[in-house]
């Protein structure tokens, strides 16, 4: 599908963010995040992975249903990044917060946790916060490449 497909599809459907995963060798490889208009598709930021693990093959269990969305991070050098996904995914302010600390936010049951993993890799998963487990994907973000509003200036970092 186009862009443009996709595009005119998430309008119908009110989607307010569209999701593109790419691949490289079956493997995914990068999220591209755009938000739908009526004149054309923007795109709002693309996450370079170097590796995921599925939910699958981090637990058995089933992937619980979860209403509400947040984005925490270990630590101020990875606010950046977390400020990006929070604009990406379309929720609040993310939140500073260590694993342990996750039973502790409000206001979301499900959160994208970043922490810093090693050779300028971010290790990502997402969390069930009450009660705490992982339910994946695991990903290991090595960069990304944000868009400024209309004008569709961009600037990228590794992180």
């Amino acid at each position: 599908m186009s862009l443009e497909d996709l595009n005119e599809l998430a309008l119908q459907s009110g989607a307010e963010r569209v999701l593109v995963v790419g691949t490289s060798r079956g493997n995914p490889s990068f999220l591209a995040f755009y938000e739908p208009y009526p004149s054309a598709i923007r795109p709002i930021s693309i996450i370079h992975l170097r590796g995921v693990s599925l939910r699958r093959e981090i637990t058995g269990r089933r992937a619980p249903h979860s209403k509400d969305l947040c984005i925490t991070y270990s630590r101020p050098d990875l606010a950046h990044l977390a400020q990006v996904l929070s604009l990406s995914f379309n929720v609040g302010e993310p939140i500073l917060a260590l694993l342990e600390q996750l039973t502790q936010v409000e206001g979301c049951d499900l959160t994208l946790h970043l922490s810093q993993g090693s050779d300028d890799i971010t290790n990502s998963s997402f969390y069930r916060t009450r009660p705490p487990w992982e339910v994946g994907p695991r990903m290991r973000i090595g960069g990304f490449k944000e868009f400024e509003g209309e004008s569709g200036s961009e600037s990228e970092s590794n992180v």
